[in-house]
């Protein structure tokens, strides 16, 4: 009921489906365009240590990104069904992607960083060279390539990575090496 107000800055919502077919607001994030030290409290650039971690896994230096990572942090991976817990089942995770996709590298398209989280969008592209694991079972290589719309949500803290929230259609890459229509 009031007058219009002018916001300059990154806003990302992200939306939820609920049981009954319903949409939600799950995560709401917005980081003004004023300028900011973009440090987390503890000191750390935690935009910079997220651009890190994708880059060492773009690089297939695994030990170093599971290396940022806390010993006890949490990863739960909506679509794909992923709830882990540890450094070791998140080193695992991304072999395993690794595995199937050996040449799969990553690229930032939007970064907006509150406080302890940063929001990574970006697109992975990579070859299916490797068995991929699914719920049904393993799906041998195709050679076909894939590209994958991504958004994560990482949780720093001293320095390491103790939360990661991500997001993806987890039919995308099955239509793209033709095993779902």
């Amino acid at each position: 009921g009031g007058d219009p107000m002018d916001f300059e800055g990154k806003y990302m919502t992200i939306f939820r489906q609920q049981p009954d077919g319903s949409w939600k607001i799950y995560r709401d994030i917005f980081n003004p365009s004023a300028p900011s030290e973009s440090e987390a409290a503890d000191g750390a650039d935690i935009a910079a240590l997220s651009a890190e971690l994708h880059q060492r896994f773009s690089d297939n230096d695994l030990e170093g990104a599971a290396a940022l990572a806390d010993e006890n942090m949490k990863m739960v991976g909506f679509g794909l069904g992923l709830d882990l817990e540890g450094r070791e089942q998140f080193l695992n995770f991304m072999k395993a992607r690794k595995r199937a996709f050996p040449d799969i590298t990553l690229q930032h398209t939007n970064i907006v960083e509150q406080g302890d989280q940063v929001v990574v969008e970006f697109v992975a592209t990579g070859t299916h060279l490797g068995p991929l694991m699914t719920p049904n079972g393993e799906i041998e290589a195709t050679g076909k390539p894939v590209t994958l719309h991504v958004v994560e949500i990482h949780t720093w803290k001293d320095g390491k990575l103790v939360n990661l929230v991500q997001y993806q259609d987890p039919t995308s890459p099955l239509r793209q090496i033709g095993v779902l229509q």
